[in-house]
């Protein structure tokens, strides 16, 4: 996947700035690491904020410390050999992991690392066989479980995988095994029993905050929001569990009226003084008709150069979404057009429900989910559309809490704190934020358009009594299209797609990146955007899986929106970007919509569109490696020297 150019910190304040990632690397991630040199604590924060951001090649060094720090122990020796995974020195990386297993004998996370080497070349037997020792040592341990699930989907589906749970969960303390089938059973309308398997398991499962946050967020959705503050509420301390898990159980007692119960909650989370925090509390706070008090204290100071980073899990964090989405996922800039780094940029904001601003006070309501899923997927559209089809360059702001909870606000974000991270020369020409809201002929839409330079608005487009809001994407599309024509910023659509362009400028009639869904396609596009966001919080790091409700929904919308727009090569993409997500965090999805996606790669073949330029990458991450090599040979040199230097990295 590629990375994104620049990297999220943040200032005195608690506010997220974007630093681009070359700067980061060479002049503020040294400092860094300098300040934390002779504390192996702090040092090991650091270099794990690096390497989840893909800054692998800047800390090798750092890593060879920490080991050095740790004396050999397990936790340096770990790190180590994951950051020479990750800079390509697999045979080193492997000794390291040989020698901590020596010297300080079996763990499940050591030996579940070195599976995952084992596999990523080629020894399948031999990771199959480490990753059951892993199991033996830990049948905890959340990798090695969540591996042995998605074998278990691959080899008879949900059936084999409940039947590998209930075996598993009768050893004693197995309490992870207990868990996912108690979610399982949430997730399938047999609620009651999963219930009862919680109640046996939630003393443990408090023990690990992302495990009680799945918890609560898998009964908050089944509507069990009684068994959720019983489960929950008593095992809740927010000194420790993330801060998302409160929210679950602040929204469950605001949502039976039991509103003195939310505030109290409320007050928990507030006197943690997290200013990422400040606005969802604030949201929230308005829903319970808190008023902020008179002369509140200024925000908490966030942690100075050297202190642990592990604290900058808790903020928000502003994910920045550059060009399509689905760009994100798949590492092969060739898909899209080239743009010149000197073209005006175009910045779209998650929308905003106007009707989380005008509750009456004390009136508890429910989130809009249709409002909440398409105030980031219309926004996602229109982004890639302004990439795809204008000579602008494009990026949305999406907000996420701790652990890959979206953020919705009910009024338009501040133009400042868009601003917030880059330098004066690096500021978007166009700023466009969205309002969201019912009314009495169905929904309505406004965009508001800013100057990015000096803030002020500068047009509006409105839609009024839409029955759906994705039905109007490409309405919305053509108007803000032809506005920013006024500005200068022109269409450029080639008539023979970009792909055709790079296959010799010939006429070609398969899927275009560039083109766009059709008039009955776009709700199925739209639904595919919001699925495929949905996916890369896991897919990236920025969340854990347990909070997706259905991912085989998720990804079979991702497929199904490349089935019915078959001229659509943004769609095609996306689908094979859902599936790479999925890959990517283990999701035991992948096994049921495999063959699927496969189908539709095969049928593109012959039409020379966007799954067949793919389709290398895609068998090698789906285990089909001699079709994958075979696909390799017969399209070399068939679109130029780019995609051919992307061929040469699809490696197993």
């Amino acid at each position: 996947m590629a990375a994104k150019d620049t990297i999220t910190v943040f200032d005195q304040q608690g506010q997220p700035r974007e630093l681009p990632r070359q700067e980061f690397l060479d002049k503020v991630l040294p400092k860094l690491l300098e300040a934390a040199w002779g504390n192996a604590d702090q040092l090991y924060q650091q270099i794990v904020f690096a390497l989840e951001n893909g800054l692998h090649d800047g800390v090798l060094k750092a890593a060879e410390r920490l080991d050095e720090l740790d004396g050999g122990a397990e936790r340096g020796k770990v790190l180590l050999s994951a950051t020479q995974f990750q800079t390509g020195q697999h045979d080193a990386a492997e000794a390291t992991l040989r020698a901590s297993l020596e010297k300080n004998g079996e763990s499940s996370i050591a030996v579940v690392n070195l599976a995952r080497m084992r596999q990523a070349r080629g020894d399948v037997d031999g990771a199959q066989t480490l990753l059951s020792r892993a199991l033996e040592l830990d049948a905890n341990q959340e990798n090695a479980l969540g591996w042995s699930c998605q074998l278990m989907q691959e080899a008879g589906g949900e059936e084999a995988v409940v039947e590998f749970l209930e075996d598993l969960s009768k050893g004693p303390g197995n309490w992870r095994a207990t868990l996912w089938l108690a979610q399982q059973k949430l997730r399938s309308q047999d609620a009651d029993r999963g219930i009862e398997l919680l109640r046996g398991v939630m003393d443990l499962v408090a023990r690990d905050p992302g495990a009680l946050m799945g918890a609560s967020a898998d009964l908050g959705k089944a509507g069990k929001l009684n068994e959720l503050i019983e489960l929950v509420g008593p095992r809740f301390d927010e000194r420790r569990h993330r801060p998302e898990t409160g929210f679950n159980l602040m929204q469950a007692y605001a949502q039976l009226g039991r509103a003195d119960e939310a505030r109290q909650v409320h007050a928990r989370l507030s006197a943690l003084n997290l200013p990422p925090l400040a606005n969802a509390l604030a949201q929230f706070g308005q829903r319970l008709g808190i008023k902020p008090p008179a002369g509140a204290p200024a925000a908490a100071q966030p942690a100075a150069p050297g202190q642990p980073a592990g604290q900058q899990q808790l903020e928000l964090r502003l994910f920045v979404v550059q060009g399509p989405l689905w760009m994100q996922g798949l590492g092969a800039p060739w898909l899209a057009p080239e743009k010149d780094p000197k073209a005006p940029l175009v910045t779209f904001a998650g929308f905003s429900d106007e009707g989380l601003a005008s509750q009456p006070k004390g009136q508890q309501t429910r989130v809009d989910d249709d409002i909440a899923r398409m105030a980031r997927a219309l926004p996602l559209y229109l982004s890639e559309s302004v990439y795809l089809r204008t000579a602008a360059r494009s990026d949305m702001v999406v907000p996420i809490l701790p652990g890959g909870m979206f953020v919705v606000m009910g009024q338009l974000w501040p133009i400042e704190a868009l601003h917030k991270g880059r330098p004066p020369e690096a500021k978007p020409d166009y700023i466009v934020q969205g309002l969201l809201a019912r009314d009495d002929g169905g929904f309505r839409v406004e965009l508001v358009i800013f100057d990015g330079k000096d803030s002020k608005e500068v047009h509006r487009i409105r839609a009024i009594g839409l029955r759906k809001l994705e039905e109007h994407a490409l309405r919305l599309e053509d108007e803000l299209l032809d506005w920013l024509e006024t500005k200068g910023i022109a269409r450029t659509v080639p008539k023979t797609g970009f792909v055709g362009k790079l296959l010799g400028g010939k006429p070609h009639s398969g899927p275009q990146t560039v083109s766009r869904p059709s008039v009955d396609g776009q709700v199925l596009h739209l639904t595919g955007i919001s699925n495929l966001l949905a996916m890369a919080v896991p897919a990236i790091g920025l969340g854990s899986r347990e909070i997706l409700a259905n991912e085989a929904e998720l990804l079979s919308g991702c497929i199904e929106d490349a089935r019915k727009n078959p001229d659509c090569g943004a769609a095609q993409a996306l689908a094979a970007c859902g599936m790479m997500f999925a890959v990517r965090y283990g999701s035991t999805a992948v096994a049921k919509s495999k063959g699927e996606l496969l189908e539709l790669v095969d049928k593109d073949r012959d039409a020379k569109g966007v799954l067949r330029l793919l389709s290398p990458g895609i068998y090698m991450r789906l285990g089909e490696k001699e079709r994958s090599e075979a696909a390799k040979v017969q399209l070399k040199g068939a679109a130029g020297e780019t995609y051919d230097k992307w061929l040469e990295s699809i490696k197993p």
